[in-house]
């Protein structure tokens, strides 16, 4: 692993009559990182570490202080910052060609920010979470933001046509009524709450009958994605099989709730469980409207989870520019797995290539859903 620029020195008679001799330099590697110490293989080697695997920064700095590496975290940081506005040309494609999805999936999860103007250190900030397709290949974005407001959703679906799905949280409802919006809901969130009211319940009662009619959505789904994945199925026949087969479950789940509406007591877990579903399933059973819907927001939610994860690990970031950065390579890590890229060798060809390439240069052909990962396999990273 070379985390040293090695200058490779020849000499030639640079001036015959007096003797003198001349030092001359070899040019070294495009650097992703311009003027820096670091291969660019060493600064995707670090990222990786941390927003793949998880690893805090503190503790990759141990890592390689056993081998006799000094990298402090402060330089870590210092070099994510940096290489983070080189791959921004990726990071603003992402938001290009997610305007253009058929559907978006998004979801947003709180981070602790430290050193931003006007709020304490300990205040929320968060992460907001966009999962879409170009061509049927899947497409994340993270994006910072030190509020949990609906300006966000707002700003970043802006003009966007096509269906939209979310959880019931309301800052998405502005957007959500939209023209050429489709909002869409999330039987997970609708099953989570009846789960909770039934294992408080001492696994009995009436939450139990709705569980068992989400079972059924949820088989019903599965056995027709499993014929469209293989190809039993094309978009339109398995959209309009789901339609029909999903019909007279979603009228079950429609009528239960209805007939147990003003049952319970509205603050016991079983109220407030069918006073959410109530309110959620006219736009939770629009799924069936797409085949790139599910019945719920998994997939997005799945993307945060290694997040989460970190999150565990590093508690907090430590200013705005750094949640940014992160945002950005938590982005392209997510989406590069996604598309069937080993992060490191991704990163690593994606540093190199742009090293090489002027400021202005198109990068769409580094895009993780347009690169083939066998075209970079046999590729010589530096």
């Amino acid at each position: 692993m070379q985390f040293m620029v090695k200058t490779i020195l020849t000499y030639s008679d640079g001036f015959e009559s007096s003797g003198e001799r001349t030092i001359l330099t070899a040019p070294g590697p495009a650097k992703i990182v311009r003027g820096s110490d670091f291969s660019n293989r060493s600064i995707a080697l670090c990222i990786t570490a941390k927003y793949a695997d998880g690893i805090p920064f503190a503790r990759v700095e141990k890592i390689l202080e056993r081998s006799g590496l000094e990298m402090s975290r402060t330089t870590l940081a210092n070099l994510t910052m940096s290489t983070s506005l080189r791959v921004s040309p990726l990071v603003e494609a992402f938001n290009r060609d997610l305007k253009q999805s058929p559907a978006i999936l998004m979801d947003e999860t709180p981070v602790q920010v430290h050193r931003i103007s006007g709020k304490p250190a300990t205040s929320k900030s968060y992460m907001w979470v966009r999962y879409g397709y170009r061509d049927k290949r899947p497409i994340v974005s993270f994006l910072y933001r030190s509020n949990r407001s609906s300006a966000t959703p707002n700003a970043l679906l802006a003009d966007y046509k096509g269906f939209l799905q979310t959880d019931g949280y309301a800052g998405y409802s502005t957007i959500g009524q939209s023209p050429g919006i489709v909002h869409v809901g999330c039987f997970a969130h609708i099953r989570r709450k009846f789960f909770e009211a039934f294992e408080s319940a001492g696994k009995q009662g009436a939450a139990g009958e709705m569980l068992e009619l989400l079972k059924q959505l949820y088989s019903s789904e599965r056995k027709l994605r499993e014929k469209l994945d293989s190809g039993k199925l094309d978009d339109e026949v398995f959209t309009a099989t789901r339609a029909v087969t999903m019909a007279p479950i979603l009228e079950q789940i429609r009528d239960w709730l209805r007939g147990k509406a003003g049952s319970f007591p509205p603050k016991t877990l079983i109220g407030q469980a069918i006073s959410y579903a109530l309110g959620e399933f006219p736009k939770a059973s629009r799924f069936v409207d797409h085949a790139l819907l599910r019945p719920d927001t998994n997939l997005v939610e799945n993307q945060i989870r290694p997040f989460v994860i970190g999150r565990k690990g590093w508690l907090f970031m430590d200013s705005p520019m750094g949640a940014t950065a992160s945002a950005a390579f938590y982005s392209i890590i997510a989406t590069a797995r996604l598309n069937g890229h080993e992060p490191l060798r991704y990163l690593t060809f994606v540093f190199d290539e742009i090293a090489r390439r002027g400021s202005n240069d198109p990068v769409d052909d580094l895009l993780p859903y347009v690169l083939d990962p066998q075209a970079i396999i046999s590729v010589k990273t530096g």
